[in-house]
């Protein structure tokens, strides 16, 4: 017996979103369902089924033995007995551990737990940090002793090494900046120019990544260095006036490149900016200036893949998505590091990998709290806070922590989908038409491993039709006339696939009373089910038990909506450029043709008043139609 079951996985960096907690969200039970969502959005919440092991024999394996058996003995009776009150009891078990509640207090449990664990790490850090300081203070006043206070004091005042360390970089850097600008400005033995950037970028991308992210760790002299170099190279790259020269094109790309990986050795957003604005900066005067200056001293690429390649490896937001994905996954960095990349292509890559990055350490922002969704029912009700007939809408709050994305009804029972693509159901019970209190998750779905996007039912029909995001289609409910599609017209309890369609991919379906009707990815039609009228659209009024593609007078239209009707049912349909189709049974006009044209119609035909009416979304009534356009009107018939 499976069961699914969530688990906490909790993630020290996104402590701080759980700290601030409004309180108030506890008070009802859209805050719960905020809270939820939020564990589910930083994939903090892992899905599993957890199996339960049979302790027992199946009493089915038992009682089969019985029938080679002369007569059964007391212990065979007590062994039978003890088997079928375990699989009763696993039964009782996963029913409850199904239901609302149950998962409601599980969500709520895990809810708590995540806040305290969040609490704690918290409580953690500051006893740490009042110990830091406590230490500090010690040494201060000179009451510890021994190498750690040495330690300490040493990385806190710089001592006579990192005073002749600092006199010594500097001078070098002093004398490496005069050469360079000697050389560049008299155009003299330029190579050897080329040959210490390339050195000093080839050094700075075999140190181990973000080796001088932590300043604590990071000497004072490093930094000196770091922050002399950065503001040389601004100049040489944007060839600043107070320079008095400008470097060959080759320099000036080595320089951006340099600049980059600095930026990534010292994981700094700021610096990376700089970078940013300077390659657009760049990107911007050789667009404005490729007319009067010579190509071969404009920057418009400098070879920044191994940077780039670094910031791609660095982790980020597991759910990233959007356009700066979307611009990551298209512009794939090249294999050979010495390609250059364009200085626009490389800035936008990098601002990506930043929000990439970025994202995963975001703290929460207070606002206000979401809105708590409202879900009304009203009819025969049978739920916690309905037991007998409702003239007027009442709000179910059963099904709020749900979080509905879509309901659909039929004549045995309610199907919820989730807006985490479960799918929940409630039936008619044996003895009547009061239906059972509890929604039931559908495991079908879980089983196969399948998220679902849309469902759809008829409020006078006995089956339901689901398609899931990888476009397959399920159906279950009751058979009659082939409605299910899978070639038999018994009663289904189970979600079931339907596998007659092959491997083209749903992408709307469309219940009737009788019939059922769907469309491909390709644009094509398929219905199924009782043809009586004509409904079915393939020129007769035979059934059929599988779908079946209609063909006649349907040209090459691409279909995008399909709608049945009821009882004495139609069918409408809608084709990519905004004209309707309409068949079936035509009493009442509902074909939409005239009242010289109300005769049933077994083909599919062009509704001629609709025509230019750009229609995107059709619904058959009873007796009547209704179609929507595009600028939003409503036109009935």
């Amino acid at each position: 017996m499976k069961s699914q079951i969530y688990c906490l996985k909790s993630k020290p960096q996104f402590d701080a979103k759980w700290l601030p907690i409004d309180y108030k969200l506890f008070a009802n039970p859209g805050g719960w369902s905020h809270l939820w969502e939020k564990l589910i959005f930083d994939n903090e919440i892992e899905e599993s089924v957890a199996c339960r092991p049979e302790k027992h024999i199946p009493s089915s394996v038992l009682l089969d033995w019985w029938t080679w058996q002369r007569q059964p003995s007391l212990h065979s009776c007590e062994q039978v007995l003890q088997a079928l009150s375990a699989e009763q009891r696993v039964v009782s078990l996963h029913a409850a551990h199904c239901t609302i509640a149950s998962m409601r207090t599980q969500k709520r449990l895990i809810i708590s737990e995540r806040i305290f664990e969040a609490l704690s790490r918290s409580n953690m850090e500051g006893s740490r940090t009042r110990k830091k300081t406590m230490c500090s203070k010690s040494e201060s006043d000179g009451t510890v002793e021994g190498s750690v206070g040495s330690s300490n004091l040493n990385s806190q005042v710089p001592g006579p090494v990192d005073n002749f360390a600092r006199l010594g970089a500097r001078a070098g850097l002093s004398f490496a900046f005069a050469f360079l600008k000697k050389t560049w400005r008299c155009g003299d033995d330029t190579e050897l120019c080329t040959d210490v950037l390339q050195d000093t970028l080839f050094a700075l991308q075999s140190l181990p990544p973000a080796l001088l992210y932590d300043s604590s760790k990071r000497n004072s002299v490093w930094s000196d260095i770091v922050s002399k170099s950065t503001r040389f190279l601004l100049g040489v790259v944007t060839s600043s006036q107070s320079m008095k020269f400008v470097a060959p094109c080759s320099d000036r790309q080595l320089s951006i490149a340099i600049l980059l990986e600095l930026a990534v050795q010292q994981a700094d957003f700021l610096a990376l900016l700089d970078v940013v604005s300077v390659c657009l900066k760049l990107n911007t005067e050789a667009l404005t200036e490729s007319n009067r200056i010579t190509t071969d001293k404009i920057v418009v690429s400098a070879p920044l893949v191994p940077s780039l390649t670094k910031m791609s490896e660095v982790d980020g937001l597991s759910s990233f998505s959007g356009p700066p994905a979307a611009f990551i996954e298209e512009n794939v960095l090249p294999n050979n590091y010495d390609l250059p990349v364009n200085l626009k292509r490389g800035a936008l890559l990098i601002l990506c990998h930043m929000n990439r990055i970025g994202a995963l350490h975001l703290p929460s922002t207070p606002g206000p709290s979401p809105p708590e969704q409202e879900v009304y029912g009203w009819g025969q009700l049978s739920n916690e806070e309905s037991t007998g007939m409702e003239l007027y809408p009442i709000q179910c709050e059963t099904l709020i922590e749900l979080g509905v994305k879509q309901i659909a009804c039929c004549e045995f029972g309610v199907v919820v989908l989730t807006q985490s693509g479960q799918v929940y159901q409630q039936t008619h019970g044996n003895n009547g038409p009061r239906l059972k209190k509890c929604f039931i998750l559908l495991e079908a779905f879980i089983q196969d491993d399948v998220t679902i996007k849309k469902i759809v039912a008829h409020p006078e029909g006995k089956h339901f039709l689901a398609i899931t995001t990888q476009g397959e289609l399920y159906s279950w409910g009751f058979g009659d006339g082939g409605v299910l599609g899978n070639r038999d017209n018994s009663y289904c309890k189970t979600p079931t696939r339907v596998n007659t369609l092959g491997n083209n991919k749903v992408v709307d379906i469309a219940c009737g009373s009788l019939h059922s009707a769907c469309i491909t990815d390709d644009g094509a039609l398929y219905t199924w089910g009782i043809g009586k009228f004509g409904r079915l659209g393939l020129g007769n009024g035979d059934d059929r038990m599988v779908p079946t593609k209609v063909t006649m007078e349907v040209e090459h239209a691409v279909f995008t909506n399909v709608a049945c009707g009821s009882g004495d049912a139609h069918t409408l349909a809608v084709s990519s450029d905004g004209r309707v189709w309409s068949w079936g049974d035509g009493d009442y006009g509902k074909l939409g043709r005239g009242a010289q044209a109300s005769n049933s119609s077994a083909v599919p035909q062009v509704v001629d008043k609709m025509d230019g009416k750009e229609i995107i979304k059709v619904y058959a009534g009873p007796q009547y139609s209704i179609a929507l356009s595009k600028d939003g009107k409503v036109y009935w018939w």
